[in-house]
């Protein structure tokens, strides 16, 4: 495995992916769709930590479930109106929003939860200023949360994976995309930077096996696995070409749509059209 350093056209590469990026609205086929149905900074967090509870699995399974749940929101004032108000907490329109291991219940001790951090902190931002550091402040603001959703009884699975806790090791994908979406720059028309108690350079990359793969592929990690060890190593391979800013490949890193067909060996049928095939890294099959 070459180290990223090593190979003289993965920040050409990179810089590519951002240039021909698209940016991000309310009708974009991506979790973020959901904060940008709205101006306001309140309404946002509020519509982002929602799609990041549901932002697993299939996103045309999971997205139509969350606009939902925010058109309802919508018609009693917008996510933080209608959280503060509790005026959806028990509305019909939860047993739509069931999703896999995430049931009615789930979802109403969610959303009551929600409430009573607007009761506490007046908003999630306030909630998410415990530390200077986003990663610490997350797992501060995440005790919280399951702390005040444990008021009304144990967790259950999916309200637990809902507010899953970085202290289990796992790379956290929901939340540092949140993480990414409040805190990085709105200039490229994906992310809002709604949050600037926090620093962009200290954000860590969302990974998933889908971005796990690609960053294998192309050099930027040499561990196959999904974990928060692959999240810092990747981010660290990227902060190498942006210090200031090292997750600003992430949006599109994770669209590249490389991971359907791959077998991590090149010289396949299915390598033809892969968008990586001059830069992999893995070895030839045979």
């Amino acid at each position: 495995m070459h180290s990223p350093l090593t190979q003289p056209h993965l920040r050409e590469f990179l810089d590519g992916l951002l240039a021909h990026q698209a940016p991000a609205g309310p009708n974009t086929p991506d979790p973020i769709s959901a904060p940008h149905r709205y101006d306001g900074p309140r309404d946002r967090e509020w519509a982002g930590l929602l799609a990041s509870a549901f932002a697993f699995g299939r996103v045309g399974l999971f997205l139509p479930k969350v606009h939902a749940l925010l058109d309802v929101m919508d018609e009693r004032g917008g996510p933080h109106a209608a959280l503060a108000a509790g005026a959806v907490e028990g509305h019909p329109v939860l047993h739509q929003a069931a999703y896999r291991w995430i049931r009615t219940g789930d979802l109403h001790r969610l959303l009551r939860t929600c409430r009573k951090v607007i009761e506490r902190h007046h908003s999630l931002s306030r909630l998410f200023q415990g530390s200077a550091d986003p990663i610490l402040a997350l797992q501060l603001a995440v005790d919280e949360l399951r702390h005040i959703a444990a008021e009304d009884g144990p967790l259950t699975r999916g309200l637990a994976y809902c507010l899953s806790s970085p202290r289990s090791g796992s790379a956290c994908k929901r939340w540092m995309m949140m993480l990414r979406w409040f805190v990085r720059p709105a200039d490229d028309g994906v992310d809002f930077g709604i949050w600037d108690f926090f620093s962009p350079a200290d954000l860590v990359i969302p990974v998933d096996t889908h971005v796990t793969r690609i960053s294998h592929a192309i050099g930027l990690t040499n561990r196959p696995h999904a974990d928060w060890r692959n999240a810092q190593a990747i981010t660290s391979a990227l902060r190498q070409f942006s210090p200031e800013d090292p997750v600003r490949y992430d949006y599109s890193l994770a669209h590249l749509g490389i991971s359907q067909g791959c077998r991590t060996v090149r010289g396949r049928p299915e390598c033809e059209g892969c968008p990586v095939r001059d830069l992999c890294t893995f070895p030839v099959e045979g």
